[in-house]
């Protein structure tokens, strides 16, 4: 979408830029300056700039999820900010869960015995933390994925984690991610 958006753009503002150096040069200069000032501001702020969308560099995730999947009782769970990421870039195969609940109306589900992603999110319905963390039961460490968009929203299965006896034992941010490791204690 953006790169056709952008191909109108540059295309109306050509033909604009052309008609007004027929009818008048200076409007037309003005013009052209306009546009290329314009155009350096958008570079610039997304050179300054993340981009919003959920997600960042994924390979400090990936190499970390594939440490913690190695341990014998290793897990990983996928809070459902950081559910879309995961499933484009380390799931090789993933199951489909279909509710109106979900932003999307689907969500992706892990095959991997070990590893759990949580289908929606805090602002979605079905949202289930306590569910998410009880399939954990076999594992005795597990890493906790999930974006860093949503900061205002807190950590939402802290409390989830606790009551299964889990606690954090490292933390990691990676650019877009945060990322906690966790280990059962009782």
């Amino acid at each position: 979408l953006y790169p056709a958006l952008a191909l109108l753009v540059a295309y109306g503002s050509e033909g604009a830029v052309s008609w007004l150096a027929t009818r008048q040069l200076v409007l037309s200069r003005v013009g052209v300056a306009a546009l290329v000032g314009f155009s350096i501001f958008c570079l610039s702020d997304r050179v300054v700039h993340r981009s919003h969308y959920t997600g960042g560099s994924f390979g400090p995730v990936a190499l970390a999820a594939q440490q913690e999947l190695l341990q014998p009782h290793g897990s990983v769970l996928i809070e459902g900010t950081a559910r879309w990421p995961w499933t484009y870039y380390e799931s090789s195969r993933v199951r489909l869960t279909f509710s109106a609940e979900y932003n999307t109306g689907f969500a992706p589900l892990s095959t991997h015995r070990r590893v759990v992603v949580m289908p929606g999110t805090i602002i979605e319905g079905g949202y289930d933390p306590a569910g998410a963390v009880k399939q954990l039961s076999t594992a005795t460490s597990t890493l906790y994925v999930r974006s860093d968009d949503w900061p205002s929203l807190g950590d939402p299965l802290a409390s989830a984690f606790r009551q299964r006896c889990w606690h954090v034992t490292k933390r990691s941010h990676p650019s877009g991610y945060l990322l906690e490791w966790l280990r059962r204690t009782c």
